[in-house]
């Protein structure tokens, strides 16, 4: 089993991978179609691979805090949730204004955080399974 400190440093590296993967698609797009679909959102493509990083990180550290739960599926499932919230809850809060933020966007960032943070934490744990089996 590996150490705490070994866990952290873990998922922070799964979640700055997952933040360059997204980058990459964000800087294509951009060089592909310019920043006009960025600005129809009210974001900058900069703004967005900064948020990619910082949201993916700090679900890395999440995640590699209860790394230990990967064991079950139940926790792998979690494990999915909580790495991909903060980037659902990043975007939610800079696509919207401050003063328009309400409970409903908080749901709909919890929804799509469950459905795929859920069905990658569960694939991961299958996969998982599989390689032990």
């Amino acid at each position: 089993m590996r150490r705490p400190g070994m866990n952290l440093v873990a998922g922070v590296k799964l979640g700055l991978l997952a933040a360059t993967c997204f980058s990459v698609l964000t800087i294509a797009l951009r060089l592909i179609g310019g920043s006009k679909r960025f600005e129809e959102f009210g974001i900058s493509w900069l703004d967005a691979v900064l948020t990619y990083y910082g949201a993916f990180a700090l679900g890395g550290l999440l995640v590699g805090l209860l790394l230990p739960l990967r064991r079950f599926a139940l926790g792998s499932i979690t494990l999915g949730f909580v790495g991909v919230f903060p980037a659902y809850a990043a975007f939610t809060v800079q696509l919207r204004r401050r003063d328009e933020l309400g409970a409903g966007d908080l749901l709909l960032a919890i929804v799509f955080s469950a459905v795929v943070g859920g069905a990658v934490g569960y694939t991961s744990w299958r996969e998982d399974q599989k390689q032990r089996t």
